[in-house]
């Protein structure tokens, strides 16, 4: 279920950051991680939470 969509603290705990880190990544356009607004609610598809690891991953690990 990659479209599954996750609150930002959901999200937050994937990426093992706080929630204010999303926040403020949201309001200052960094890093490009994609969110859907539903209704006032932000939402996070977990598809796009794995990309953006995958994006972000330096090392070997980028190219095993």
């Amino acid at each position: 279920m990659s479209d599954q969509l996750m609150s930002t603290g959901a999200a937050a705990a994937y990426l093992n950051v706080e929630p204010q880190t999303l926040a403020a990544w949201r309001c200052l356009g960094r890093h490009g991680l994609p969110y859907v607004k539903v209704g006032r609610a932000v939402r996070y598809r977990l598809a796009d939470l794995q990309e953006f690891v995958a994006r972000n991953t330096v090392g070997a690990a980028a190219t095993a």
